[in-house]
């Protein structure tokens, strides 16, 4: 991996900011070179909101790039919304509450992106607050892509 570039998209609200910062933060501490684009597209509850973290461990990083390696999809319209933006090999991770059989196409299959439903929503209910939401979010990224930020 030279860079590693993911998309966390969701209502607004849900922790979509907070969770980049301190993801990007994480990454930072560990050593990465980081930036952090946040687009903040509804200052309304529940608008679509997403960010973009770009890290890499081997060079240095100055700006986003469009197309992302992850997309971290908290509701059906971040998917919908971000299919453009996924490279080929990627992996759209989500709620497996979200129906997305719909959106996967087979150009999408074809590829190579991957779709991984996760139980966000349980566990979330399970630890007993939606406050927990960006912090699990940030676990699940750095779970899947075996990065230790400590």
């Amino acid at each position: 991996m030279t860079t590693l570039n993911i998309l966390i998209g969701g209502p607004a609200g849900s922790g979509i900011e907070s969770a980049g910062q301190i993801l990007g933060q994480a990454l930072n501490r560990s050593g990465a070179s980081v930036v952090v684009t946040n687009e903040i597209m509804s200052q309304i509850r529940g608008g679509h909101n997403f960010n973009k973290v770009r890290f890499s461990y081997e060079e240095n990083v100055f700006a986003h790039e469009w197309d992302v390696d992850i997309v971290m999809a908290l509701d059906r319209m971040s998917v919908s919304e971000h299919l453009d933006e996924i490279k080929d090999g990627g992996l759209f991770v989500f709620d497996e509450g979200i129906n997305v059989d719909d959106l996967i196409s087979d150009d999408l299959k074809t590829r190579g992106i991957e779709f991984l439903p996760i139980k966000l929503e349980a566990t979330i209910k399970e630890l007993g607050s939606d406050i927990y939401k960006n912090v699990l979010m940030i676990g699940i990224i750095l779970g899947l892509t075996g990065i230790d930020p400590i």
